[in-house]
């Protein structure tokens, strides 16, 4: 896959980088406290990890019984690459995503119970254990 940089703007403490990809482009921004966000169908997502594929993270709106105030919550998703489409982090959209790697689909199943647990950090190795199943999957 071809890229290149096209747009470099510094405003106020913001980088924004546009990478332009085969069809369409990816935008992403850095802002004050150097976090690294992707832009994407008009919404910011911070990337957490780039290491195989990509990680991200952002604040969602709930749902809230009529009278009661906003409620928001962590939400994590993936992509592919950077110029694929980001999903909701879930084991059936890691396995669609990643649809040739058995190995992973099965490390999956069994390590994670559930969605919440896909995002888990080993402190010991220092990485994301999904990514350390993924990289482990693919030897």
């Amino acid at each position: 896959m071809k890229k290149k940089i096209t747009t470099v703007a510094v405003l106020s403490a913001i980088m924004l980088i546009s990478l332009s990809f085969k069809s369409h482009k990816v935008y992403h921004q850095q802002n004050s406290d150097n976090k690294i966000y992707r832009m994407y169908e008009n919404k910011s997502y911070q990337i957490l990890d780039t290491t195989a594929f990509y990680l991200y993270y952002r604040y969602g709106n709930m749902d809230k019984p009529k009278g009661e105030a906003l409620i928001k919550k962590a939400e994590y998703f993936f992509s592919r690459d950077a110029g694929s489409p980001i999903e909701l982090l879930t084991a059936d959209n890691l396995k669609r995503a990643f649809p040739e790697n058995h190995p992973f689909h099965y490390a999956i199943d069994a390590h994670f119970r559930n969605d919440q647990e896909l995002i888990g950090y080993d402190n010991y190795l220092k990485c994301y254990k999904l990514k350390y199943l993924y990289n482990r999957s693919l030897k």
